[in-house]
C-alpha cells in the first residue's frame, strides 16, 4: 500500500516537472511531444494505482466478511 501512495506522489511530481518543460510560446505537437506523452502516462498510472487501491480493498472487505 505504501508503494503505490508512493508511486502515486512520484506520478505527481513528474507530471508538474513535465508542465515545466512544455514551450508556452509555441504550444504545438511537435515541440511538446515529449511532455504531453509523461503527462498522459502518468495521469494513467495515477489512475490504474487508483483503481487497484480501491479493488484491493474490495478484495479485503469480501475476504473480511466470508470469514465470519
Amino acid at each position: 500500500m505504501k508503494i503505490r501512495v508512493g508511486l502515486i506522489v512520484l506520478a505527481i511530481v513528474l507530471i508538474i516537472a513535465n508542465l515545466t518543460l512544455i514551450d508556452y510560446r509555441n504550444f504545438t505537437w511537435t515541440n511538446n511531444l515529449s511532455p504531453f506523452i509523461g503527462i498522459v502516462a502518468m495521469i494513467g498510472l495515477i489512475i490504474s494505482t487508483v483503481l487497484q487501491i480501491r479493488y484491493d480493498k474490495k478484495q479485503q472487505t469480501k475476504l473480511t466478511d466470508n470469514s465470519r
